[in-house]
């Protein structure tokens, strides 16, 4: 476990609110891009696609039913495991599951399981490494890049870089600490993101909704 799990050996993250499982776990962003590229392997984009609507359903499954306790917690959290165990292989055997061998929206679901990997930082920050590499050769989402970075040093308790991901705090969604906040929209744009004001807007909007039919 990582230094960010606490009681019932549950990554941090997992112990927010239901809504907030959903939507700080995609960023608030479409789960699904047509590939504008040629694939590869198109066995594996399939497969890609399937773990992340399991993983999509199972966090909208938490959403329906209300605030959501250890059980189905540590219900999620297995199936997180599952799928990192299976990125753990991929990874080792075809290396970083790219828009080249499994286009545009399979390369995305490979990032989004990764994202989700919080109970394995060693594995997270590995996969950083080689989405960080891919990038100069269009590879990979710098966006999906940015949100994985984010993930990383908000577990390692430091500041920050894209200001995307967020916190419950006294009945609200909050950024977690960021760094350089006078450059945010400049970095965030840069990797293809909104500014943040719209994204705080929107997000806050979505988990206002999901509360409601909570």
């Amino acid at each position: 476990m990582s230094a960010d799990n606490s009681r019932n050996g549950l990554p941090a993250i997992l112990r927010t609110c239901a809504a907030a499982l959903l939507i700080l776990a995609t960023g608030c962003r479409s789960a699904h891009r047509p590939s504008g590229h040629a694939v590869k392997d198109d066995a594996l984009r399939l497969e890609l696609l399937r773990m992340e609507a399991s993983d999509q359903a199972a966090r909208r499954d938490l959403v329906k039913k209300g605030p959501p306790d250890a059980a189905q917690l540590e219900g999620l959290l297995e199936i997180d495991r599952r799928h990192s165990a299976r990125m753990k292989e991929l990874v080792s055997t075809r290396g970083w599951p790219g828009r080249s061998l499994v286009g545009e929206d399979g390369a995305h679901a490979a990032w989004l399981l990764i994202q989700h990997a919080d109970f394995d930082r060693a594995f997270q920050e590995r996969c950083l490494s080689l989405m960080e590499e891919e990038l100069p050769r269009g590879e990979v989402s710098g966006a999906d890049v940015a949100y994985l970075k984010d993930r990383v040093l908000v577990a390692e308790k430091k500041r920050q870089l894209y200001g995307t991901q967020f916190i419950q705090a006294q009945g609200r969604l909050e950024p977690y600490p960021i760094e350089d906040e006078p450059n945010l929209d400049k970095r965030r744009a840069d990797v293809g993101l909104e500014p943040m004001s719209e994204y705080v807007k929107r997000l806050r909007a979505v988990w206002q909704a999901d509360r409601a039919e909570a």
